[in-house]
């Protein structure tokens, strides 16, 4: 018995080494790639959010996020600064929604389940627009819901609004999903973001009127959450932030001629002391 306990001791401690020697052999690797971990947590001190950003500009890699009971709530891919593809959970662990990106837009479609893992729903996307909508109602029943596509105009005829609702007589009910786009008058994108199920889920992105983006919100059902992008009109990066709905924390912050804004930053790092400082009372 004493030779098992033994044997079982070792095991465990080998693990222990091994996944601490990973873990600082990755920190490594990440550190000497100019790409730095973020962490945000909840007031109960349960993580909140987890991503990497190369340089303090790119977002790359797996960003987590969870659940105040410390289920994953989303894992979400990036290379580069662009989305890849994300996936959302129900605070069981199960998956509630699954979508792929390609330069950017939706690709293929996206997947709803419902909290028991059963398919709820798939919207079928193409060149970034849905195409057909079928929900799911049993195992063996497909039921086909029509795709509505609504659009406004200025009275020169550009268009002002775009977006799409989905349609169910049976059952009359009308729910925006698919990307929703604004338009200023002289044609040039004003705002798009993309709704799933009737709320806002992805990025929000805002344009100035000469077409340069100026800010990119990551949104979870309806709520900011992740690391936000503030552009100056020239188009250069103006900052990097975390956002939730309790709060925002700077992470960088440039000047308009790109030149990272040091004043600034010696601010914002003065902030988060106090702040930490307070925790810890």
């Amino acid at each position: 018995m004493k030779i098992v306990l033994i044997f079982i001791l070792k095991r465990i401690m080998f693990w222990i080494i091994l996944s601490f020697l990973i873990f600082i052999l990755t920190a490594i690797l990440l550190a000497v790639g100019g790409t730095k971990v973020y962490g945000f947590n909840y007031p109960n001190g349960q993580i909140k959010y987890r991503g990497y950003l190369k340089r303090c500009r790119d977002l790359v890699g797996l960003e987590k996020k969870y659940h105040e009971n410390g289920n994953i709530k989303s894992k979400i891919r990036w290379k580069k600064n662009e989305m890849k593809s994300a996936l959302f959970f129900y605070e069981n662990g199960n998956l509630k929604t699954s979508i792929a990106y390609k330069n950017g837009e939706i690709d293929a479609g996206i997947l709803n389940f419902y909290e028991n893992g059963n398919l709820k729903s798939k919207m079928l996307y193409k060149n970034g627009v849905p195409e057909k909508f079928f929900k799911i109602y049993d195992k063996n029943k497909e039921v086909e819901e029509k795709v509505e596509k609504v659009e406004l105009f200025y009275p020169n005829g550009n268009i002002e609004s775009r977006s799409y609702f989905i349609v169910n007589k049976n059952v009359e009910t009308v729910y925006q999903d698919g990307p929703d786009e604004k338009y200023y008058e002289n044609g040039n994108l004003k705002s798009r973001v993309v709704f799933i199920n009737g709320k806002v889920n992805g990025l929000m992105e805002s344009y100035y009127e000469n077409g340069n983006l100026e800010s990119r919100i990551p949104f979870e059902d309806d709520e900011p959450l992740g690391i936000a992008e503030a552009y100056h009109e020239n188009g250069n990066l103006k900052s990097k932030y975390y956002i939730d709905r309790l709060h925002i924390e700077y992470i960088c912050c440039w000047c308009e001629d790109g030149k990272e804004n040091k004043m600034l930053n010696l601010y914002n790092e003065k902030i988060k002391e106090i702040k930490e400082m307070y925790r810890k009372f």
